[in-house]
């Protein structure tokens, strides 16, 4: 975002300011004892930031180190959702792990992801599958809706694996699935490889990686929201602004936490393999 010159600063009533502190965004490329630091457009900065240089020398690791630090809100209790609703956050994005053990997530995320020529139905066959595919393996798992045009499957990992491992037992799973559905989806990640298909999206089980949580609410026509769902649910006739901000809460009143088991025990990879 560029700033706009002004004579004098913009001011109403009820807005509040603070003053912003910039800096340089800097990327290094650290490579067999080499180290490249540019800005974002590609200007040499190692004789610039020579302390950063010196000591991404010393550490001597092949990578690749974005400088961008990053603040993220860790909400605790309902005063602190209430707090991003009123800053017009409509919907929460979290973490697949938590604070508290941030590289081992709780779940494994199967994200059902339609193209513009995909129809739901289609998505309802491949959640189904997904299901056929992890019960052959005695896998419980919980479906919801995205509240956009998809479906995600979660499945319990307990805090347990890293995310490498995690996003293998992904791909395992949505590999089979594509198997058995080919005609329709893809596992490919860039789009124009897709062809129109019904992507099996399993990268998303990646540090930092979010997707609508489950209640949020999305920006979209009727105000959807993401809504878990007994599998059952899951058939034919089902359709996205079936759950809304009218009726979500009533719906969590009457069905419970659909989505508790998530954050149990987890499944273990090692009986599986």
């Amino acid at each position: 975002m560029l700033a706009t010159l002004v004579n004098k600063p913009f001011d109403e009533p009820g807005w509040l300011y603070e003053v912003k502190w910039d800096g340089y965004r800097a990327v290094a490329y650290c490579n067999m004892g080499k180290v490249n630091i540019l800005s974002r457009n590609n200007k040499p900065f190692n004789e610039k930031f020579y302390p950063v240089y010196d000591a991404l020398l010393a550490w001597g690791n092949n990578a690749v180190v974005d400088g961008e630090d990053k603040n993220f809100l860790v909400p605790e209790d309902a005063a602190a959702l209430l707090y991003m609703a009123n800053l017009g956050a409509i919907e929460m994005n979290p973490w697949n792990s938590t604070i508290h053990n941030p590289d081992y997530p709780d779940w494994c995320m199967i994200d059902l992801d339609p193209d513009k020529g995909n129809t739901f139905e289609q998505v309802i066959e491949m959640a189904q599958t997904v299901k056929v595919v992890l019960d052959e393996l005695k896998i419980k798992s919980y479906p919801k809706t995205s509240g956009s045009t998809g479906i995600h499957i979660y499945i319990p990992l307990g805090a347990k694996y890293t995310y490498e491992e995690c996003q293998l037992f992904g791909k395992i799973i949505a590999t089979e699935v594509h198997k058995r559905l080919p005609k329709f989806t893809c596992i490919d990640r860039m789009t124009r490889n897709r062809k129109g298909k019904l992507y099996i999206d399993y990268l998303q089980n990646q540090p930092k990686a979010t997707l609508a949580a489950p209640y949020s609410l999305r920006p979209k026509p009727g105000a959807t929201v993401s809504m878990p769902l007994h599998w059952e649910e899951v058939k034919k006739g089902l359709q996205m602004k079936n759950f809304n901000i009218k009726n979500a809460i009533g719906r969590i009143k009457s069905e419970g936490d659909i989505l508790k088991g998530v954050l149990g025990r987890g499944i273990s990879l090692k009986k599986l393999i």
